[in-house]
């Protein structure tokens, strides 16, 4: 394997995280047809057989292109620098 380790593989999910950005494949729905790798601009995505896996987590500028143009929903990119908009805003009542 010439990508990096997931932190995580559950299932068909894998993961992979640094702090700044989290990556979920789901290796089921993932038909190998390459677009994800085609369209991500610092090349941080690789095929690994027929599946897409992370290179380097590194170089992802989190611009989304492989989550948009995958035809399964087969990745999923999260920004961790931008705060979680399904999360309440703090209410100390101050």
């Amino acid at each position: 394997m010439s990508g990096i380790e997931p932190v995580s593989k559950n299932g068909p999910f894998w993961t992979y995280e640094d702090g700044s950005v989290r990556i979920v494949i789901n290796r089921k729905w993932c038909k190998g047809c390459e677009i994800c790798v085609a369209f991500c601009p610092p090349e941080t995505l690789e095929m690994e057989g027929d599946k897409a896996v992370v290179k380097d987590l590194g170089s992802c500028t989190k611009c989304l292109l492989c989550e948009m143009r995958c035809p399964d929903f087969a990745i999923a990119v999260t920004d961790l620098s931008k705060p979680d908009p399904k999360k309440p805003a703090d209410s100390s009542g101050e």
